[in-house]
């Protein structure tokens, strides 16, 4: 069946010098990266628990930006045109920037929104900013009088 172990003492040989160090430093060495990845890996989870809480928190807290379907942007118009233009300024910041990412896009209401308030941009202005073109302060060739020179 089995055969007793003998222990032979020639099938044994010493080691060259330095090789048990050796072996104690790779062991060592592996055992730092198995720590270090165990650290790694519960810091990683920990700022991913810590991130998803927060972002959690921020939506129920209201703080991202409504969606708005076309009846609610419409019924909006009004408000929106004058917080552009500076006339009232809407008090939830979330639906300045709802009516703004509704405009971006549907065509359509940013169309109609254009028709009832031409020239009134419907993004690039904001509270206490004019949304009428620019003046033209280009003056005219007929109008240009050169500066008088200081007299010496």
């Amino acid at each position: 069946m089995s055969e007793p172990i003998t222990h032979h003492d020639d099938q044994w040989q010493a080691c060259p010098p330095g090789a048990l160090a050796r072996i104690a430093r790779l062991q060592q060495t592996e055992d730092r990266r198995s720590a270090l990845r165990r650290t790694s890996l519960g810091a990683a989870a920990s700022v991913m628990v810590a991130t998803g809480l927060v972002v959690g928190a921020g939506l129920a807290s209201g703080s991202g930006t409504v969606r708005m379907r076309c009846p609610e942007c419409h019924q909006r118009f009004t408000e929106f045109h004058d917080h552009q233009t500076g006339a009232h300024s809407m008090t939830d910041v979330r639906k300045v920037e709802g009516m703004k990412q509704h405009f971006k896009k549907c065509g359509g209401c940013r169309k109609q929104f254009q028709k009832k308030y031409p020239g009134c941009p419907v993004s690039k202005c904001g509270p206490h900013k004019s949304c009428t073109p620019p003046r033209d302060l280009t003056a005219s060739p007929a109008s240009y009088q050169p500066a008088p020179l200081p007299s010496a």
